[in-house]
């Protein structure tokens, strides 16, 4: 999707969330994570697959528009927060530079929760399973060597990519070094930082000079808003 269509995308799907979360909030796992069949339900209420599904919890709680319940600690739920009114009622680019930067910098890896542990137990959303402290810096590293491309070009293979990162620093990420590519490109399309390949003007504004400038750039690319509709 061109940038545009992918911002308002995941604003209507985070917004969607969120009032699902409202009408009938899932449980916390003991695990402090969210249950399998409840990333299901939530994927057909959304009309998504569970991946996308994850993807946008993840963010929405780093954003701080999602959090566990602690007033009922027998039975936590996952309940939007107060900052959940703020977010819907600001301008459609703070509100996605909001979700962007908080990807961004996300310490956890959202793709995990498709692969399963050594057990062979499946990692669930928003568990602990999922944290990686590094996950940003290997983001940003990632991002910026697509930002490198010259301007008109898109990347073509993730194993170029790959190649490139273990060539620069071949001990660096090592283990999870596709796997990471492959989920960051596919992430960074899907939240509006990719755009047909290569960074997005809003995207290159939010990994070299931040929230502020990704939300200024993004006003002149996003559509006027519909007022009225001829039938």
């Amino acid at each position: 999707l061109p940038i545009s269509g992918a911002v308002l995308e995941l604003l209507r799907r985070t917004e969607n969330l969120l009032a699902e979360r409202s009408v009938d909030p899932p449980p916390v796992l003991r695990s402090g994570g969210l249950g399998i069949r409840d990333l299901r339900r939530t994927a057909r209420v959304l009309g998504t697959d569970e991946a996308i599904v994850t993807l946008l919890a993840e963010v929405a709680v780093a954003a701080e528009l999602i959090i566990s319940t602690d007033d009922n600690p027998s039975a936590p739920v996952w309940l939007p927060t107060v900052a959940a009114d703020a977010w819907l009622a600001a301008p459609p680019q703070r509100r996605w530079a909001t979700l962007a930067h908080a990807w961004l910098e996300l310490p956890r890896l959202p793709g995990l929760a498709a692969t399963r542990d050594d057990k062979d137990r499946p990692l669930a959303a928003l568990s602990d399973d999922l944290r990686q402290p590094r996950a940003p810096a290997g983001r940003r590293r990632i991002l910026q060597l697509i930002a490198e491309l010259p301007a008109g070009c898109a990347i073509q293979r993730g194993e170029d990519l790959a190649a490139v990162l273990a060539w620069r620093a071949p001990r660096q990420d090592s283990r999870r070094r596709d796997e990471m590519i492959g989920w960051t490109v596919q992430e960074a399309t899907i939240v509006g930082v990719l755009a047909l390949g290569g960074l997005s003007s809003a995207g290159r504004a939010l990994v070299g000079e931040g929230v502020t400038a990704a939300a200024a750039v993004l006003v002149t690319a996003l559509p006027e808003p519909v007022t009225q509709v001829m039938v």
